[in-house]
């Protein structure tokens, strides 16, 4: 219930009587009161100073860049996961025989969409005296978010126990090759990523480079694929695939950005809070487009 609605149906207010004043009513309060953004306070006579606005850090995206999207017009999703999976050839049939049904079965997998957001203050005098402050606190808002997305898109290809995993190897440049080979043999074509922690890419930059007598190499892809440094996959574990059928990352549009002064008393404390918010889910609809990779890691 709001505030408002509390009060309505409280004791004073019912004994209100249209003069004076009512009763004390008290409400509940559960935000967090977190310090807004403010330009601070300055001694009489003491010019604030000039602020100066760095340069906004971009942080990129290169793990939602390579997986698919798909718009959803309500907050429950459905798909179908096949079997056999991939599909068994067509037999061979002579002239005059029956033609054999072909083996099929698909399975619903539902889901609902989760949230993310977060929120920040910002004073009026702020807004008005630091230069961008606004569109910098948007975009790191819109920063996290992302980050959030990066997040559960890795976790949802750790939770997979359907993604086939490439047996037993000795290094991970053999494994990312195997991969790839276990990808295209389920039929999927040519992986467009591979996965891989930033530690195990620097390894596989340093081998390279051990292997030329001129000096540092960049190898922009892998036999062709995008490599794509995520640090919340462990050391040792790497994933190959085509990304944009194997993930699937469901959302109710981008993330969207709300402004007020509605909120417990910051209207009289000149405060505005920003609140960013999406409503998104991370799903493997085709874990075969997908073969994980686990390298042993030498202490």
């Amino acid at each position: 219930e709001s505030w408002g609605e509390l009060f309505v149906r409280s004791a004073e207010f019912s004994d209100y009587r249209g003069a004076g004043s009512s009763g004390r009513v008290e409400v509940p309060f559960e935000w967090e009161d977190r310090a807004a953004i403010a330009v601070g306070t300055f001694p009489p006579n003491v010019l604030p100073p000039h602020w100066y606005t760095p340069a906004a850090y971009n942080l990129s995206t290169p793990l939602l860049d390579v997986v698919g999207h798909v718009s959803s017009s309500s907050n429950a999703v459905e798909w179908l996961r096949w079997t056999p999976e991939p599909q068994a050839a067509a037999p061979l049939v002579l002239e005059g025989e029956l033609k054999a049904e072909a083996a099929m079965t698909p399975t619903v997998v539902s889901d609902t969409l989760d949230t993310y957001a977060h929120w920040k203050g910002i004073t009026r005098q702020a807004l008005e005296d630091i230069p961008q402050i606004r569109s910098i606190v948007e975009s790191r808002l819109r920063q996290g978010i992302n980050v959030a997305l990066e997040g559960a898109v890795t976790a949802a290809l750790l939770a997979d126990t359907a993604i086939p995993e490439v047996g037993t190897v000795a290094d991970m440049t053999t494994g990312i090759r195997a991969g790839m080979a276990a990808v295209q043999t389920a039929g999927y074509g040519q992986p467009n990523a591979v996965l891989l922690n930033p530690t195990d890419w620097a390894a596989l930059d340093m081998a390279a480079m051990g292997a030329t007598n001129n000096g540092p190499v960049q190898t922009p892809t892998f036999w062709g694929m995008r490599p794509v440094g995520v640090p919340a996959l462990p050391v040792g574990t790497a994933y190959v695939g085509n990304f944009a059928v194997a993930v699937q990352l469901f959302d109710r549009g981008s993330a969207a950005l709300y402004m007020t002064d509605a909120h417990a008393d910051y209207f009289v404390r000149n405060i505005i809070l920003l609140l960013a918010e999406i409503r998104a889910l991370a799903a493997i609809p085709d874990p075969l487009a997908a073969a994980k990779i686990e390298v042993p890691v030498v202490p």
